[in-house]
């Protein structure tokens, strides 16, 4: 009696979100027209004649929605009510039936049909692909509206049918924080699709559709690649940004002293690019850390992306990642879900083809679309920043060289600033992994050994194997870190320059030879420096030795004195003088440049860091000696 004999039903095992559920069910259909309904609405009677009856009689005219107690704009029941009347005064059954005796006939044109209940032809559902499926939670009536203007076709609201409208029910069987993620990521979505149909120009909610509640998230995004080589790869991953970023975004390529193949992948990159991209070019490799300052220090962007040169992004990631900023403003570092990674963000059970990828993401993302996850540490293969972040705690610390545990460094100082961390876990990006340390396994070895060192020394960690608690570690510091210490200048000058006040070092001599012994270094040729130092120089002669213990740890600074100590004994040198000092006092990052501005030479040791110590000795004006002999290193004293 109930007409049960016509429904079907379509038991799907997992959420898809609602355009892809409307889908399904359009392709089950067999009538000339279809109807959208939500599940928490109530109809009426002679609601079904009232929305087809119009699409039955003009060709233009393709779609039809009622009139509802919580709708927006045109199909808001009381624009159809006369002032004297209230909604509140008379049950659902009773409006349905004064709307229809009221408005008989009437048809008021219209930008937008909210999909809550929406009639359209089925040839022109079919002919403009239906309701978008990538717009998981909203936006789907906008942009279906938006597409039917476009092709030609009139939508109109019918006030003589009134559905009953619980307003967005089935929204409360998630949290709150979920589906407000959802309707953001569909709402930047959706912006992305008009940003490329207009050029870069879409117009706002209220030219489109006469709403002001359209809101993406417009902001301009920076995305900083440093580039190092591997042209093949890095050609792949400029290409997807450019494929997979249709909004107002930036690119900023740093090249850290490449080849000339990968030069000219940077050079063709920059005329295929539509948007803005700026390139900066280094001699030498710089590492990681500095390489990312310097796009940091370029970047004009309110949101920021830095990413390593072997990540391959996929559809709508910059879109669905921002979208977390909108959720809790404490947010302030996101980062997506990987196949190649230490820790948390990487993913197992990867089963996809490269040239698969995109697909596969997609589906990673029905998964687990919506989920946000707190953490304390996130991976820096990629991650998206707000500009404030930037502002308030800098840049990457030089500390770390040419790279390695600056990721965790900067998570670490951003949660001591007050922000969170996320995770994004419905984002999903491909990452080659760590290709150019692939190329030199020994090296690669020696950095992580050492950076993991300076790591632990700078924040006092306990590693487990290669394993540590960074919510330990912020919970340690929070009480007492003076802010201003977490700030690393993007200006790598402002740190290491002639003019920083040099640290009193505690040494009596006028002048001062400078060495940092390396952990990797297991000639341990600092020891033979110091030695050599300790029987070629008297106390007397005012030249004095600063050993710098970097990293600042206890076992260092112990294996280095008993080092000493038990060289000393074995030459019969004595100790007692006050012009050989061990400096191991833990040194906040952005003062690193008063250390070498206690010295007038600076001994360049061997081992990983040499590099980059070299680097910062010559910005602030130390000349640079090999530790050959003393011989060698007399005639540069100026005593």
């Amino acid at each position: 009696a109930l007409g049960y004999e016509r429904i079907r039903l379509c038991c799907e095992t997992q959420n898809h979100g609602y355009a892809r559920a409307a889908a399904r069910g359009a392709e089950l259909a067999t009538r000339d027209c279809l109807i959208f309904l939500n599940p928490d609405t109530v109809v009426f009677p002679g609601w079904i004649e009232g929305l087809l009856e119009p699409l039955t009689q003009n060709d233009p005219l393709a779609a039809s929605g009622p009139v509802s107690n919580y709708a927006a704009g045109l199909q808001n029941v009381a624009r159809y009510l006369p002032a004297e009347i209230s909604a509140k005064g008379m049950s659902a059954a009773q409006l349905a039936e004064f709307l229809l005796q009221q408005n008989r006939d009437r048809l008021v044109p219209t930008d937008l049909l909210i999909g809550f209940c929406l009639a359209v032809k089925r040839c022109v559902y079919e002919e403009l692909g239906g309701f978008d499926k990538d717009l998981f939670l909203g936006n789907d009536d906008l942009d279906f509206s938006w597409r039917l203007a476009r092709a030609g076709y009139r939508q109109v609201v019918v006030p003589s049918v009134f559905v009953f409208h619980k307003g967005q029910e089935s929204f409360y069987t998630e949290s709150g924080a979920k589906t407000k993620y959802l309707v953001q990521q569909s709402t930047n979505q959706l912006y992305e699709k008009l940003y490329c149909a207009y050029r870069g120009s879409p117009p706002d909610g209220k030219t489109l559709w006469g709403i002001e509640w359209f809101s993406p998230q417009r902001n301009l995004v920076s995305v900083i690649v440093p580039v190092y080589k591997d042209p093949h790869v890095t050609k792949k991953v400029l290409e997807a940004i450019v494929r997979q970023t249709p909004r107002s975004c930036e690119v900023i390529i740093v090249d850290n002293g490449g080849d000339e193949k990968t030069g000219q992948v940077v050079a063709d990159f920059a005329a295929s690019l539509k948007g803005e991209l700026k390139v900066i070019r280094n001699e030498e490799n710089l590492g990681y850390p500095l390489a990312c300052n310097q796009g940091l220090a370029a970047a004009s962007g309110d949101y920021i992306v830095v990413m390593n040169n072997d990540v391959v992004v996929t559809p709508h990631w910059a879109s669905r990642m921002m979208a977390a900023f909108a959720i809790d403003p404490s947010i302030g570092i996101v980062g997506p879900r990987t196949n190649y990674c230490a820790g948390v963000q990487i993913v197992t059970e990867c089963s996809y083809d490269e040239s698969l990828l995109d697909s596969w993401a997609e589906q990673w993302y029905l998964r687990h679309a919506g989920t946000l996850r707190p953490t304390n540490r996130l991976i820096g293969f990629l991650w998206m920043m707000k500009r404030e972040v930037v502002e308030k705690i800098g840049g990457f610390d030089p500390l770390f060289g040419i790279g390695n545990y600056e990721d965790d460094d900067y998570c670490i100082r951003a949660q001591l600033a007050g922000y969170k961390l996320v995770i994004a876990d419905d984002v999903f990006v491909h990452h080659y992994g760590s290709r150019s340390f692939k190329k030199q396994p020994d090296a690669y070895v020696k950095l992580l050994q050492t950076n993991k060192m300076l790591f632990a020394g700078k924040w006092e960690v306990d590693f487990t194997g290669n394993s540590y608690r960074p919510d330990q570690v912020v919970a340690r510091f929070a009480g007492g870190v003076d802010r201003n210490t977490l700030y690393i200048p993007l200006d790598f000058n402002e740190i290491f320059s002639p003019h920083v006040e040099p640290l009193d070092v505690g040494c009596a001599a006028s002048f001062k030879i400078l060495c940092v012994p390396d952990p990797s270094d297991h000639e341990h040729s600092w020891l033979r420096l110091v030695r050599d130092y300790l029987k070629a120089f008297r106390p007397d002669e005012g030249v004095g030795l600063v050993v710098r213990v970097e990293p600042s740890s206890r076992d260092w600074f112990v294996k280095v004195v008993s080092a000493i100590q038990e060289m000393a004994i074995k030459e019969g040198i004595d100790l007692d003088r006050n012009d050989l000092v061990v400096e191991a006092r833990n040194i906040p990052s952005n003062q690193r440049g008063r250390v070498y501005r206690a010295a007038n030479i600076f001994v360049a040791l061997p081992g990983i860091r040499k590099q980059a110590l070299v680097r910062e000795a010559q910005a602030c004006g130390l000349q640079i000696v090999e530790p050959s002999d003393l011989a060698h290193l007399r005639p540069c004293l100026q005593v």
